[in-house]
């Protein structure tokens, strides 16, 4: 037994000199295991979505904590919980996973003050932040404070409410959990605007209107009844507790299950080189030291990279 594993890692007489881990046969083996592992987990997440999944934790009180401690470390007030900006973002989050884009605007020219409005919150001051693919609350938080342009929409000092929707569905084909924050000021918390006032705060619409698209969060101050304030529509919103949270998190399984043969390949040519070095071997073929740097650059990728998308 313990001959036969050391075939398959130690190079020796019984091998040919190279573990049978890294000959051509093995690695065909591998390659294709991990190939159809990749494709049955995709399978079965459609099948069984509640035990196979993507697995999201991010509950909605936890992303307005944590917006509130980075306000608090600047000195800012605190922006309040307001239901109807919640169902704002629940209103976009179920408009994107509809009509099937990532984007601040819809494909059909629909704004994000939309939503809003159409929740029946009249701002004069409002904002969105978007996030897709994470699996907790404090790297959603943390990738949006890393933002520029996100993290103005935290700070911002005007904002006195917030509303959070967390949704899982379909982008593209692909499970997914999106995660909208809707930031505003009620009208009815303004001062009164003499004609002076008003023309100053017209400018700094036009000032932070954006002149293109663009993939950043956006902030859009209002004046008082520019826009007309459409009847609220009844909303049915996804009630976090209602949510079934699949048992294991499909993002983090395949990830495993890769990096665990590449530094298993990676192990086996390191043995493999040294006892090569240590007992002076010829090799006709192959650079061990090659594939170790290329192998070593894949596994370092592997774990810089980190799941989730902010917009």
């Amino acid at each position: 037994m313990f001959d036969r594993l050391a075939q398959l890692f130690i190079p020796q007489k019984s091998n040919n000199y190279r573990p049978r881990l890294v000959q051509p046969a093995t690695l065909a083996i591998i390659v294709s295991f991990v190939l159809t592992s990749q494709a049955l987990l995709s399978y079965i997440t459609v099948l069984y979505p509640t035990i196979l999944g993507y697995a999201s934790q991010i509950p909605p009180a936890q992303i307005i904590e944590l917006t509130n401690q980075k306000r608090a470390e600047a000195g800012l007030p605190p922006v309040v919980y307001n239901d109807q900006l919640s169902d704002a973002a629940r209103r976009k989050a179920a408009d994107m996973f509809a009509k099937d884009y990532w984007a601040h605007n819809a494909p059909d020219g629909t704004k994000p003050w939309s939503f809003i409005l159409a929740a029946g919150y009249n701002y004069l001051h409002a904002g969105e932040n978007l996030a897709r693919d994470f699996t907790n609350p404090q790297a959603v938080v943390d990738a949006w404070m890393a933002s520029p342009t996100h993290r103005d929409n935290i700070m911002n000092a005007r904002y006195q409410d917030i509303g959070i929707a967390v949704v899982d569905g379909q982008l593209g084909g692909v499970e997914t959990t999106l995660v909208v924050q809707m930031f505003g000021t009620p009208q009815s918390t303004a001062p009164a605007l003499t004609q002076g006032s008003q023309t100053t705060l017209v400018r700094e619409a036009i000032a932070q209107e954006p002149t293109a698209p663009t993939l950043t969060p956006t902030q859009k101050p209002q004046l008082p009844d520019a826009t007309p304030t459409p009847t609220p529509e009844q909303f049915v919103p996804t009630q976090i507790s209602d949510l079934n949270y699949p048992l294991i998190n499909t993002f983090t399984l395949s990830k495993v299950i890769s990096l665990s043969f590449v530094i298993l390949i990676f192990v086996v040519l390191l043995i493999d080189w040294y006892v090569a070095w240590d007992k002076n071997l010829i090799r006709i073929s192959g650079r061990n030291w090659a594939h170790l740097a290329y192998l070593g650059l894949v596994i370092a990728l592997s774990l810089i990279i980190k799941q989730g998308l902010i917009l």
